[in-house]
């Protein structure tokens, strides 16, 4: 009997130790939960910044067809979307502007330069307005393209602003006083000399002599931006699309997007506050690094596919782990391939059927590692917008400790229901 009750004992205990890990799975399972949560979260915040960015976002790949846009660009174009994604970039430019962008867009992918440009759109009802791009190219961590991307303001207004002191003195005098962009004449020591409403407004003073009184020279915050400036000024003659930052009176610092002229060493300018525009593009990348690091140091893996062919086109670090291959390894192979062989039409048709299904999806599979290893794993699958284009997003849980405490433990309590029952 003693036998017997040391044996009923240590299966107890094994009991218990098995119920503890399986407790430990189980919060593990409720972290994952989270950790995907956590990505969806972000990415939705990421979408509605880039959406509701004040100026319009556009991304093109290396043939210059337009890979997303934000609906700020959709708005102004006067067209939804889906009618501008897929559409080469050139659709949208005057004749004069797709000519310089023919010239001008390999030259930024080959020597992965930065562009302040002025574009001409036209708008889906004929009528068109002219745009300042900040333009550059994005490559991956082997120096490969990625895509080139372009933010734009209308620049209209500042124009016909130009246009206007062509044309007349006075027209453009009234212009300029009550134009939304502001407008300065300084000398080359920064000494002002005419700052118009909308500048004190931006700058936050009240008149132009209260503007002098405070500080007899233009307010910059780092004062080498002037000595850039300046340096341009005197090379070039002008400047155009040229980002400073400069003091309001209450000492905040204001984005300032600056073009301006020498003539006769008097600097006559115009500049738009971008501070909104700044403070959106820095929620921009904050929300994408989140969502690249959420995603890259997820502990589950994680495999986007694309619905029309099945092929993986991106992957995280855990995906490398579990698999035991490099990302090289995995992407451009057929999402069937994480499968074993022998169940690929299996694969094949939950592929289908989470194409069918709207809604994430739950259920349980198995891969097949570099090393020959299977492995069980629980996948969630669910469709989701990437740049508006849809993905098949699937996040992969191995479930290795899981199932053995499982088997262990229906092992253990059946040893413990044969001997209680002797």
């Amino acid at each position: 009997m003693k036998d017997k009750y040391k044996t009923k004992k240590e299966l107890i205990n094994e009991l218990t130790e098995l119920h503890h890990q399986i407790n430990k799975l189980e919060k593990l399972e409720s972290k994952r939960k989270k950790i995907e949560e956590s990505l969806r979260i972000s990415e939705t915040k990421y979408r509605n910044l880039y959406d509701n960015a004040p100026d319009m976002y556009h991304s093109i790949d290396e043939k210059g067809i337009i890979i997303d846009c934000n609906e700020t660009e959709a708005r102004m174009l006067g067209y939804k979307k889906k009618e501008i994604i897929g559409r080469p970039v050139t659709d949208f430019f005057t004749e004069e502007s797709k000519r310089l962008f023919e010239i001008q867009f390999p030259k930024l992918n080959k020597e992965k330069e930065q562009l302040n440009l002025e574009r001409e759109f036209i708008r889906k009802d004929g009528t068109t307005f002219l745009a300042s791009l900040n333009v550059f190219s994005e490559y991956d961590d082997k120096g490969r393209f990625v895509r080139t991307k372009t933010i734009a303001r209308d620049i209209t207004d500042i124009k016909r602003i130009e246009n206007a002191l062509r044309d007349s003195e006075k027209d453009y005098r009234y212009l300029v006083d009550s134009a939304l962009v502001g407008v300065f004449k300084t000398n080359l020591r920064g000494d002002i000399l005419y700052v118009n409403k909308a500048l004190l407004n931006m700058l936050e003073f009240e008149t132009p002599e209260e503007m002098k009184a405070d500080s007899a020279v233009v307010r910059y915050k780092n004062i080498w931006d002037r000595d850039v400036l300046i340096e341009t000024l005197m090379k070039r003659g002008k400047v155009e699309s040229f980002e400073v930052e400069l003091l309001t009176k209450k000492e905040k610092t204001k984005n300032i997007l600056m073009s301006a002229t020498l003539d006769k060493e008097i600097i006559s300018g115009m500049v738009m506050d971008i501070t909104e525009r700044k403070l959106a593009e820095e929620a921009i990348r904050e929300s994408e690094e989140k969502f690249r690091l959420a995603f890259e140091n997820a502990n589950d893996a994680i495999f986007w596919a694309d619905p029309g062919t099945g092929l993986i086109i991106k992957c995280n670090r855990a995906a490398e782990t579990l698999l035991g291959k490099k990302k090289e390894e995995i992407i451009g192979h057929h999402q069937t391939t994480l499968h074993p062989p022998q169940k690929a039409e299996y694969f094949a048709d939950m592929f289908k059927k989470h194409l069918s299904h709207n809604k994430v999806v739950e259920e349980e599979a198995e891969i097949l590692t570099k090393s020959g290893e299977i492995k069980p794993v629980l996948i969630t699958t669910s469709i989701t917008l990437v740049g508006r284009q849809p993905i098949i997003q699937g996040i992969f849980h191995d479930i290795t400790n899981r199932k053995q405490a499982e088997t262990a433990l229906i092992e253990s309590e059946e040893k413990f229901r044969a001997i209680s029952n002797t």
